[in-house]
């Protein structure tokens, strides 16, 4: 019984919280969050691409004289 009444008051305050709308800004904070992290990886990726692009050309290279 008393799990039930547990389950109860949790599903009241989150019924609560949702109509005080601090859902909406957690949920806004999470895409900020996300939007700052692509960016970071966005910028990662110009900075490396040509190393990057060396590296698995000289990986492919490597696999090419391999399989000979």
């Amino acid at each position: 019984m008393s799990n039930l009444i547990s389950k109860a008051c949790i599903y009241v305050t989150d019924l609560k919280e949702f109509r005080q709308g601090k859902s909406g800004a957690t949920a806004m904070e999470y895409a900020l969050m996300a939007a700052g992290i692509a960016v970071a990886i966005i910028a990662a990726l110009f900075a490396l691409g040509d190393e990057i692009k060396s590296l698995f050309g000289d990986v492919q290279t490597q696999l090419e004289g391999a399989g000979n």
